[in-house]
């Protein structure tokens, strides 16, 4: 198997699942680069390097500022070099130490392979996922097109022409952090804490005395926390880790009371199913009720001729019963 081939099976998503960044009728905008470079930075981070193993090739695609808070060692990325055709060898070298010279070759030789082919996967996931039109720069190469680019200078070049956010950007994202809370299925942490709420302060600049605001408006209209939000009002010390740590812990108490009330049989499914039948069992035993018959000219009546009995299709339910 090729290093190309396992490089594709480590990845966490397939190629065609990817996110795309343009169409031809579509440019690229903030958000498409936005999904496209968490998705992408997630690739490169799946195939182990020679020289920071738990990011893998990430920096392929962030700055050296950015690597730098995140790198074990704290230093700037580096490639692995090119370590030649075949061995160096000292002129005395014993056979012992030219054994472990060429095992050493070896290893150089493999992540600089891995290294050369898994570039060029990752230039291809940008480029066939977004039109070349849009990356004129740096400018296509008439034989090897982009191989002699690297990934970041295309990401940068898209972000730097495409990257601006927009009136239409920001209306989208405060309709996405402000959707309303839906209690099933989806858990409140994923409200506090990230899909809504974190996410969009990532794609904008927010401080947290929003959130605050927009996770308790959202958590407010479901009608379900009203004594814990009036307990919380009536705190004197405010903040948006406090309000999602509080609301965890009343999310969780509040579903485990109803968990237990379902179990002593007192189920919002059971009484609204009890409710129906008594109701079915009223409306059946109204309808049934004799009435006395009214007065009528008509001529052909026979005044000797009783009238019929209306038979009680529930004749043995009784006022107590009801």
């Amino acid at each position: 198997m090729k290093a190309s081939d396992i490089s594709l099976a480590l990845l966490p998503f397939k190629l065609e699942d990817m996110p795309k960044i343009a169409t031809s009728t579509q440019e690229p905008t903030r958000l498409s680069l936005k999904a496209f470079q968490e998705c992408i930075q997630d690739q490169a981070m799946a195939i182990t390097s020679s020289f920071e193993p738990l990011l893998g090739f990430l920096g392929l695609f962030l700055k050296n500022a950015s690597f730098i808070t995140l790198s074990n060692n704290g230093a700037p990325y580096q490639p692995p070099p090119d370590p030649g055709p075949s061995p160096t060898h000292a002129a005395n070298a014993t056979a012992v130490q030219i054994t472990e010279n060429s095992r050493l070759f070896t290893v150089q030789r493999d992540h600089y392979k891995t290294y050369c082919e898994f570039k060029v996967i990752l230039i291809s996931m940008i480029t066939n996922n977004c039109p070349e039109k849009y990356l004129l720069t740096p400018p296509k190469h008439p034989i090897t097109k982009f191989l002699q680019c690297t990934p970041i200078q295309l990401l940068n070049h898209l972000w730097s022409e495409y990257g601006t956010i927009t009136s239409h950007d920001l209306t989208i994202n405060y309709n996405k952090m402000t959707a309303e809370w839906n209690l099933v299925p989806t858990p409140i942490e994923d409200l506090c804490l990230q899909l809504q709420l974190r996410k969009g302060q990532e794609f904008e600049t927010i401080d947290d005395s929003q959130l605050l605001r927009l996770c308790y408006d959202n958590a407010n209209k479901r009608g379900l926390f009203n004594d814990a939000l009036k307990i919380w009002r009536a705190k004197t010390t405010k903040n948006y880790s406090l309000f999602t740590t509080y609301m965890t812990n009343e999310h969780e108490d509040r579903m485990k009371n109803q968990i237990t009330s379902t179990s002593a049989g007192y189920s919002a499914n059971n009484v609204s199913t009890i409710t129906d039948i008594v109701h079915k069992e009223l409306e059946q035993f109204v309808n049934n009720m004799p009435f006395p018959q009214e007065d009528t000219n008509d001529e052909n009546t026979n005044p000797n001729v009783p009238s019929p009995v209306v038979e009680q299709a529930n004749a043995t339910l009784t006022a107590s019963d009801i």
